[in-house]
């Protein structure tokens, strides 16, 4: 029983090591003045953004997907979440993962 308790406390730590980041916003919409109609949007750093559009934006590393129920945003690369590699560091390179050495001087050699 102890071993299945250790076990689960493994998984769920990992789980959590390896999470992604993400976040959302609901969906909004725009009304004509002289049309009897409304257009959804999602709203991204000051932009809008159609239903059914999808976007990657470099600059924070996230990629979003506009959706009837709003919008969803993920980190990408270094940014959608860390694992960890024994005996090895894993940093940012621009919005990718990089496995380096303890001392950060070289790629990590795994096995």
């Amino acid at each position: 029983m102890k071993i299945l308790l250790v076990c689960t406390v493994l998984v769920v730590g990992l789980i959590n090591l390896t999470s992604a980041s993400c976040f959302g916003g609901a969906i909004k919409t725009i009304t004509y003045k002289w049309m009897n109609k409304t257009t959804p949007y999602c709203e991204y750093d000051g932009k809008k953004y159609g239903d059914g559009s999808h976007f990657i934006d470099l600059s924070k590393c996230q990629t979003c997907n506009c959706k009837p129920d709003g919008l969803q945003c993920c980190g990408i690369g270094y940014f959608a979440g860390v694992g960890v590699v024994q005996d090895c560091e894993i940093v940012a390179d621009g919005c990718e993962a990089a496995i380096l050495n303890k001392e950060k001087t070289a790629l990590c050699k795994t096995a």
